[in-house]
């Protein structure tokens, strides 16, 4: 399986969104055009940010494929998403009819993340072309007084229509489609021997368990080492393990109190980019995430 470039193109915002709650100050999403993982930020009730909905390209076999990825902040979990590419339904008024959406669900209870697979080629997505791109979910989160607070959310990106709807499309484009003559097995890695609540699987590393530690992917494979020195970290990757050829496969991000489910790697501000090598010091926990790749037998 190869990991194909993706490009998700954003219009600027009018005025800065903000969230309710802490927010990483740089996102570096305003256009988001990296390779590999790209998403859009969702924002619900117009203002609140709830998460990202994330977007990986890849062929398998012959077949390309566009994987997307729910992935909600606490405290919210989504209950519905809906999502649709290129012909998306809209009413006489230009309002998007997601009752129509190609892909949709619903979650009882709600969900932190979802990710589901569309097959490019049976929907008639061709290569280095773009297409519009609509993603809504409905979230919600207790209300503190035993009740449910609800929201829609939109991903990030221009208005359907100028006046009476704020949902918004953005603009995905397509990979060129060259065929990779080498072969890679690609996984998430996490740094850190201690498990991470939450439904999702994640690992961080805790000092307090020792000053050098394994770094885990798909859950269960140990792909290398990674060591804190008090002032930073240096990952060392074995076994023929490597990062993946993507703009910033190793995320960082320090904590004082850990999170209770796996966070978005992708909103990570301590660290982001391609060295094996990083400044930390401060935080009790940290969560370092890794994409990294290893050519097939």
């Amino acid at each position: 399986m190869s990991v194909l470039a993706l490009a998700v193109v954003m219009a600027a915002c009018t005025k800065e969104q903000q969230n309710e709650s802490s927010l990483p100050v740089d996102k570096g999403i305003t256009k988001a055009t990296v390779e590999g993982l790209n998403y859009v930020k969702l924002f619900a009730g117009q203002s609140i940010y709830v998460g990202t909905a994330s977007f990986r390209e890849y062929k398998d076999e012959g077949v390309r494929y566009l994987e997307v990825c729910y992935e909600i902040e606490e405290p919210w979990l989504m209950t519905q998403f809906h999502f649709d590419i290129k012909d998306i339904p809209v009413n006489k008024q230009g309002s998007p009819v997601i009752g129509n959406f190609d892909h949709s669900e619903s979650f009882n209870p709600g969900v932190a993340e979802h990710c589901f697979i569309i097959n490019l080629d049976e929907e008639g997505l061709e290569c280095l072309n773009k297409y519009e791109a609509a993603a809504h979910a409905v979230v919600v989160k207790d209300d503190g007084s035993g009740g449910v607070i609800s929201q829609t959310a939109w991903g990030e990106g221009d208005l359907f229509r100028g006046k009476g709807s704020w949902a918004m499309k953005f603009n995905i484009t397509m990979d060129d489609c060259t065929d990779v003559t080498e072969c890679y097995q690609e996984e998430t890695a996490y740094g850190g021997a201690s498990a991470g609540a939450g439904n999702a699987w994640w690992f961080y590393f805790d000092p307090a368990q020792g000053m050098s530690q394994t770094i885990k992917a798909g859950q269960n494979t140990t792909v290398g080492t990674i060591t804190y020195d008090g002032e930073g970290f240096v990952i060392v990757l074995t076994d023929g393990w490597e990062l993946q050829d993507v703009s910033e496969p190793v995320k960082a991000q320090g904590y004082n109190t850990l999170p209770t489910r796996r966070p978005v790697a992708g909103l990570f501000t301590l660290y982001k980019g391609t060295s094996l090598t990083f400044p930390a010091s401060g935080f009790n926990y940290y969560v370092i995430h890794l994409d990294v790749r290893k050519v097939c037998d």
